[in-house]
């Protein structure tokens, strides 16, 4: 039974190309694909977001505002870590 599966897994071996398409020849197009994009970061670029809870708490109740205050597990989004 063995021998049976060692001899069709060479059979098989021998159909698989000899090597995977290089990852260099398809560098360029992929590297274009995962850079940020034009107007992507909009969000953050045109906010202004302030990094002190306090002065963004004075400035919501100055201007009769609520208060948004965003963070995650890995640091802040403003990358003001």
């Amino acid at each position: 039974m063995v021998m049976k599966a060692f001899i069709a897994l060479v059979l098989f071996a021998g159909l698989l190309p000899a090597s995977p398409p290089a990852l260099a020849d398809r560098f360029d197009s992929l590297h274009a694909l995962i850079r940020p994009q034009a107007g992507e970061f909009a969000w953050y670029e045109e906010i202004p977001w302030l990094t002190s809870v306090q002065e963004a708490r004075e400035k919501a109740a100055a201007e009769g505002k609520p208060l948004l205050i965003w963070c995650s597990a890995d640091g802040q989004p403003c990358g003001a870590t």
